[in-house]
């Protein structure tokens, strides 16, 4: 080769540079040989496995079914747009043997199996158990997201929402034979059309929405049936449910935003509307936490989790907000029964983080938060988490991550183990902050991440519970 035609110094290091980060971005990636404990870099002594590998993509809350026993099936929100993905007919229209998009699945904890259940809502981003026995599920799309309340997601397949509730009209569900079901399926024009972000409800049928267009204590929705529930009946009817009326409320605060330690007030909203159309804020997951005095109700806002507390006979009051660390935005929380808070992001490469609950010390400050896991692939990110009823497992949806290499679009689902229940009767307060390093898996349940595995964490985590 003549000399003017040799590759320069700069060019070489370019070229090795690429196939580098190109080798190492195909290692990341998913592909059929996988083993589950490469999909993710994980602290010290925390087992990995299957569930499955085939839940739709997009895979993001879960919540296990039924509630208040031995749970048999793990259910899946899937956050995906709307569309149709068999179409028979003429296009964009529904015909007999079309499908949507699968937007509720079950899954057999025994074998894997995946199912859908329900198809055709646009972003499915929230799910919750009634104590009468249904399921909800609720969507963002774009911004005027609806509920919906399922009779039974055991024993039904295929749904489809071939009309979505838009405003006050109602909902069109029919099953894979085309037969309305309502019966099966219901929207729930009471409840406000926002973008989801969570819901929550309580043991007399309270419920309590977030929006994800709102900001601070904006975000915050309640709704009050007409008829609480009352007792342990398992509902046989969808229009016995208590959500079918109610009345729409919101806090006010003394001031924008958050405003810690202030005293909130539930105003009737009779006049609601939704955001004006917008980019979503910075905001996701919305989690119950029962306490001696009352309960609180926490949430994900950019980097901080927001709560407001609740005691018998006293005004809402705003908690001090928690700093997550090492998550730029929140989008969901997870309790465990060992009584620390689980974290994770809506941004690739989000990985899971462990919360402490503030001790007996000078600050208001978690006592710390240490990571938990970290995808492998830098486009994945936690989807969802739930917690087996002991604690000493959980199941965790692996969501977004580069398919290239498996064919289709996928996701996995994945069983935690080896997670130890921690000392949660300790008074950590200062004592921890100086030794939390040395006793970390006492503490949290968990080793440090392995090797080559610690994501960057904030110095110093804030917030309390």
């Amino acid at each position: 080769m003549p000399p003017s035609r040799l590759p320069s110094l700069a060019q070489v290091s370019l070229t090795l540079l690429l196939l580098t980060l190109t080798a190492v971005a195909q290692a990341s990636a998913r592909h059929p040989d996988q083993m589950a404990a490469q999909l993710a870099r994980k602290a010290q002594g925390l087992g990995l496995s299957y569930l499955t590998r085939q839940a739709a993509e997009g895979s993001g809350p879960l919540l296990l079914w039924p509630q208040g026993g031995q749970p048999t099936h793990l259910l899946v929100c899937v956050d995906q747009p709307r569309q149709l993905t068999e179409d028979h007919g003429e296009p964009a229209l529904y015909s007999l043997g079309d499908a949507y998009n699968a937007s509720l699945q079950r899954i057999d904890l025994l074998d894997g199996k995946v199912e859908t259940v329900v198809r055709g809502l646009a972003r499915c981003a929230a799910q919750a158990a009634t104590p009468w026995g249904t399921l909800l599920i609720a969507e963002t799309r774009d911004g005027t997201g609806a509920l919906y309340e399922l009779l039974d997601p055991l024993a039904v397949s295929d749904l489809n929402l071939v009309r979505p509730a838009e405003g006050q009209s109602d909902a069109l569900v029919v099953d894979e034979e085309g037969r309305p079901r309502r019966d099966l399926l219901a929207y729930r024009q009471g409840l406000p059309n926002l973008a989801w972000g969570g819901v929550v409800v309580l043991p007399d049928g309270t419920l309590y929405a977030l929006d994800r267009r709102q900001p601070g204590s904006d975000a915050l929705l309640r709704f009050a049936p007409l008829a609480p529930y009352v007792g342990a009946r398992r509902l046989a009817l969808l229009e016995e449910s208590p959500l079918r009326h109610g009345e729409l409320q919101g806090l006010t605060a003394p001031c924008a935003g958050v405003c810690p330690e202030a005293a909130l007030r539930w105003e009737p909203l009779p006049d609601w509307r939704p955001a004006p159309t917008g980019g979503e804020q910075a905001i996701g997951g919305l989690l119950a936490i029962t306490r001696s005095d009352g309960f609180g109700l926490c949430w994900g806002e950019g980097r901080v989790v927001n709560c407001v507390t609740q005691t018998a006979g006293a005004a809402p009051r705003w908690s001090n907000p928690i700093r997550a660390s090492g998550l730029a935005r929140i989008a969901g929380l997870a309790l465990a029964p060992s009584g620390l808070l689980y974290l994770w992001g809506d941004t690739a490469g989000a990985g899971l983080v462990a919360c402490l609950p503030d001790g007996e010390d000078a600050d208001t400050l978690s006592d710390g938060c240490e990571p938990l896991l970290l995808p492998s692939d830098p486009s994945a990110r936690v989807g969802g988490l739930v917690f087996t009823p002991d604690g000493r497992g959980a199941l965790l949806s692996l969501a977004h991550s580069d398919d290239a290499q498996m064919g289709a679009g996928s996701d996995d689902i994945l069983r935690l183990g080896g997670m130890l229940t921690p000392n949660g009767g300790l008074d950590l307060g200062r004592w921890f902050e100086q030794q939390r390093a040395s006793q970390r898996r006492s503490l949290f349940g968990f080793g440090p991440m392995e090797e080559g595995a610690v994501p960057e964490l904030d110095p110093e985590p804030r917030g309390g519970l």
